[in-house]
């Protein structure tokens, strides 16, 4: 087995240590994710192998700027950023697309026109940039940790295309493609893909993979032995 080989089966050995480990990853009741190794207590060096050996490869050298959506996206975006040498735009949540409650340090501000409710917090917001951070002829990676609707993703290649950028790819930490209406436009990739999951006892539930470290799995791997929270849904996470 070739080196590059042998490092992205320790990196998919990795990945199946954190969908296993209960302090890292849950299925909750709702079908809903509670992933903090992506979005609460993000695993630096993990991601950084990922950009490495996966994402640099895959997405080559054509993009310019790196954008992610204010939440939890910023992480592994800044780290793509900085280990491709490009320069990273975060989008903010504004409420008010007319008067925008943007930093004072703004000389001006680009809106996007799509509102987005968030799926864990149910708030609508819009985004925004500084103006001239994203400009015409820019080619764009967008980056966000995890999908369920493809609003937040939709929203961001509209807010890129009202700057006369283009968008050149589109990355999800992980993309949840069940139980939830997938309004998305633009396809994009995933280091980790789940079809479904699947209850085995009253603590854990068995994961359908079709996509692992950006590569699409046909049949499925299916990872057994996830924690499954039936007594908490992402409505119960609000209030935490």
């Amino acid at each position: 087995m070739s080196k590059f080989r042998e490092q992205i089966a320790k990196l998919t050995d990795r990945l199946i240590d954190h969908l296993v480990d209960p302090q890292e990853f849950s299925v909750l009741s709702d079908g809903g994710l509670d992933v903090p190794f992506v979005n609460q207590n993000f695993d630096a060096p993990f991601f950084g192998d990922i950009v490495k050996y996966v994402m640099r490869p895959k997405l080559g050298k054509s993009a310019t700027k790196v954008l992610s959506p204010e939440s939890s996206g910023p992480p592994l975006a800044a780290v793509y950023a900085a280990m491709a040498g490009l320069k990273f735009v975060r989008a903010v949540k504004v409420h008010d697309n007319v008067k925008p409650q943007v930093p004072a340090t703004w000389r001006a501000t680009i809106v996007g026109d799509l509102q987005v409710t968030s799926a864990t917090k149910k708030t609508q917001h819009y985004f925004a940039i500084p103006a001239g951070s994203i400009v015409e002829g820019d080619n764009v990676i967008i980056f966000d940790d995890v999908g369920f609707t493809g609003k937040t993703r939709n929203a961001c290649i509209q807010l890129v295309g009202k700057t006369g950028a283009k968008v050149s790819a589109v990355v999800n930490v992980i993309e949840k493609s069940y139980e939830t209406q997938n309004d998305v436009r633009v396809n994009g990739m995933a280091i980790l893909g789940i079809r479904g999951f699947e209850p085995e006892t009253a603590k854990t539930c068995k994961l359908a993979i079709n996509e692992l470290l950006m590569e699409r799995l046909d049949p499925p791997r299916i990872v057994n032995g996830v924690s499954y929270e039936p007594n908490r849904s992402l409505s119960s996470l609000q209030t935490q």
